[in-house]
């Protein structure tokens, strides 16, 4: 049993601090624990490793999730659209999803330098800092058309979401809940939460891994460490000994009551005694707790107990959801994504999104095409682009110019898409298999909206050219910039990743390599807040 250390300072009237209701973060303590799952461990190389080997060197441990977004039943809308939180753009939900595993991982590399404090006046085992070797790879993100999941009670879910057809991943679903910022079940294969905050995410995935609240400990009144503080406080506000209010957690040392007077300085008449969340002996940095100070990964900490919980957990009864374990370099992932109202059969264009690819130094993108014979053959492959995988705009059609685009595939086709990505000692691919109709949208007027472009200033000369080309445009306002140069014999797009990105309102000049696209005719197409421009040329 930890020690328990309680202070006794005064209080008569009941008053509202600068603290939050458990329930109002994270509801795991009122949910049942999770059954096991039954798992062929000799199926997984990663099942039968040593816990103290992985936890005393500090090997990262790569654990493979997904994240879900739900829409409305018809696919239109934002995501959560009926809650409060979690509101996002469709195409946004894959960027988001990348930055929630990237800050994560962020969060428990920086704790790893970090010491429980106040273990010796809350009469806890004294440690040093612990490695926190746990990392996140993004294996998946979906998106759901299912309005019953905008806002749910604590401990409310649909098990298809976390059941069988996932359960080769964590899986984290983003929603919106009453009363809660997030739960996980103890022992579980989920969280669900309603904030990207990476504090939340690190802590429900501790519940999985059976940690408990520091400040609740289990039914027994213990979350098994000794290196926990485990604290209660008392206050007597005017000093006549009535203790009216007590608490186990303290969230920051700069408490107030609802009237806004400072509970800290004491002023000889309303308030007698400072509140004990004033004191910084009170401050409880670890990451299983509500403290302001766990927010932050400069400060919050994981004690060696809780680590060691966490790994013989994740290595004995979730080594399948193990990706990798102390890699030469970070794993990458490839992910295409497409809106859920996308129909391959009877749109004209349609964006996949590539955002949710994680770690990846360069990447590519290639076509197969069906044969009569039943057979595929190549159709469009791509040189190795540098940089992350973004966007690809696919339009559909016999016009031998691309339209609104950045590749073109003839209608009424059945063709195997690869997204291949790889740094410098890991390579994945991701594969979408879909038909097109009997669009083409070569025949549609939707020139595109201008918005920003000057459209009078788009040049690009000496046309024809012999060398490199000048690319000139304008944008009135601030715009996400992507420029593209490729040739139309082989409808392979380059983007230049230098020139692209993010640019203010003003004037723009760029000199274009041409040497690496073949003599004749070319297409430049510069993405304007997703609108694309053309301006055709001749190589020489």
């Amino acid at each position: 049993m930890k020690h328990l250390l309680t202070l006794l300072l005064l209080f008569t009237t009941i008053i509202v601090f600068g603290q939050a209701d458990p329930g109002d973060y994270c509801a795991s303590d009122s949910l049942a624990t999770s059954p096991p799952v039954s798992l062929d461990k000799s199926a997984h190389p990663f099942c039968n490793l040593g816990v103290p080997d992985i936890v005393n060197n500090c090997k990262e441990v790569y654990v493979k999730v997904n994240v879900h977004f739900f829409v409305n039943d018809d696919g239109t809308g934002l995501t959560a659209g009926n809650g409060a939180s979690n509101q996002l753009e469709q195409r946004d939900v894959f960027q988001k999803a990348d930055d929630l595993v990237y800050f994560a991982n962020q969060y428990m590399e920086d704790i790893s330098s970090n010491k429980q404090l106040n273990q010796i006046p809350w009469g806890a085992d004294t440690t040093s800092a612990q490695c926190v070797g746990l990392r996140f790879l993004l294996d998946e993100v979906f998106i759901h058309r299912d309005s019953n999941m905008d806002l749910i009670n604590i401990g409310g879910h649909n098990d298809q979401y976390v059941g069988i057809n996932y359960r080769d991943a964590y899986n984290i679903l983003a929603v919106d809940i009453r009363r809660a910022s997030g739960y996980a079940p103890r022992q579980g294969r989920y969280m669900v939460v309603r904030s990207f905050d990476q504090q939340l995410i690190v802590h429900e995935f501790g519940h999985s891994l059976l940690l408990e609240h520091t400040h609740f400990g289990n039914s027994n009144g213990d979350d098994n460490c000794f290196d926990t503080p485990w604290y209660k406080w008392e206050y007597d506000r005017y000093g006549d000994g009535s203790v009216i209010d007590s608490k186990k957690t303290c969230w920051n040392v700069s408490n107030r009551d609802a009237s806004g007077t400072d509970l800290c300085t004491p002023n000889g008449t309303t308030v007698i005694n400072p509140h004990p969340c004033c004191d910084s002996s009170t401050v409880n940095n670890n990451v299983m707790t509500y403290s302001a100070a766990a927010q932050s990964g400069s400060i919050a900490a994981l004690t060696p107990c809780q680590v060691d919980i966490a790994m013989t957990e994740l290595l004995k009864e979730k080594c399948d959801l193990i990706a990798a374990i102390e890699p030469i370099c970070k794993p990458v992932s490839a992910h295409i994504g497409y809106k859920p109202n996308t129909d391959f059969s009877q749109d004209c264009s349609w964006t996949f999104y590539l955002r949710g690819s994680t770690n990846e130094t360069e990447h590519r993108i290639s076509y197969q095409k069906l044969q009569p014979d039943g057979t595929y053959s190549p159709f469009l492959d791509s040189d190795w682009l540098p940089g992350r995988a973004r966007e690809e705009r696919v339009v559909v059609g016999d016009d031998p110019y691309i339209k609104h685009g950045t590749v073109r595939l003839p209608s009424n086709s059945t063709y195997i898409m690869t997204l291949t990505t790889r740094n410098n000692c890991d390579t994945d691919h991701y594969r979408v298999e879909f038909t097109t109709g009997a669009c083409d949208v070569g025949d549609q007027d939707d020139s595109p909206n201008p918005g920003p472009f000057h459209t009078e200033e788009f040049q690009a000369y000496p046309n024809p050219s012999n060398g490199p080309i000048t690319l000139e445009y304008g944008i009135a306002s601030s715009a996400e910039i992507e420029i593209y140069v490729g040739s139309n014999a082989t409808n392979s797009f380059e983007l230049i990743a230098d020139i692209s990105g993010y640019k203010l309102a003003g004037s723009y000049h760029h000199q274009l390599d041409l040497s690496f696209l073949p003599n004749g005719a070319g297409t430049i197409v510069v993405v304007v807040d997703g609108y694309p421009f053309y301006k055709q040329f001749v190589k020489q």
